[in-house]
């Protein structure tokens, strides 16, 4: 009896979070806005739209902490940005409430839906602060004035490709021109050599 009891757990704990370690570490590392932890569980090849146990996002936890750096990383990462949870909330909807506005600027350019409503009928805009630069924003984006693309790239905030991806291509880079100058330090010094060797003969 005590067997079946334990093949039943084992069975139901493959469709629970816990049955998920590296997408609990990546949800985790959006929420603690640990931007190296999260690099590697994506290069690791996660599902970056995993939902946890509170039926949330890495996307939705990076947002609603303002961790823009760790936004741009898994939208960069295919992260969808119009992701629901639970509640039918948005990454857009957690970023206005937090008051986070370079993450909001962000997903607005990223194709954020900005009149999705959550199951209790609240868009984004009804959750940020009245009158202030996030409510202002959306509110412009609402009428269609979405953030320039101008203002992003001041802010920092235009959509980049990882760092550990940047670096491997750097490396890749530096591997092939240290090859090139081998091939070429070698030539002269074969080149050298045989001219040495006509010199002789000639005397």
């Amino acid at each position: 009896m005590s067997t079946e009891v334990e093949y039943d757990q084992k069975l139901e704990n493959q469709f629970m979070p816990w049955g998920f370690p590296n997408e609990l570490v990546l949800c985790e590392s959006a929420r603690q806005g640990d931007i190296k932890a999260l690099s590697r569980s994506i290069a690791s090849g996660v599902d970056v739209n995993f939902f946890d146990g509170f039926g949330k996002t890495a996307l939705h936890y990076a947002a609603g902490n303002g961790s823009y750096e760790s936004v741009k990383l898994l939208v960069a990462n295919k992260a969808n940005v119009n992701i629901c949870d639970s509640n039918g909330t948005t990454p857009l909807h957690l970023a206005a409430k937090g008051n986070h506005v370079r993450v909001v600027k962000f997903l607005l350019m990223s194709g954020a839906n900005i009149n999705h409503e959550c199951l209790s009928g609240v868009k984004p805009i009804d959750l940020a602060v009245y009158n202030s630069e996030t409510w202002n924003t959306l509110l412009n984006a609402a009428n269609g004035d979405l953030p320039k693309v101008e203002h992003l790239v001041q802010m920092r905030t235009v959509p980049l490709i990882p760092q550990f991806a940047i670096q491997r291509e750097i490396d890749k880079h530096a591997k092939a021109n240290d090859k090139k100058s081998a091939k070429k330090s070698g030539k002269s010094k074969s080149g050298k050599k045989s001219g040495k060797g006509k010199q002789k003969k000639k005397k």
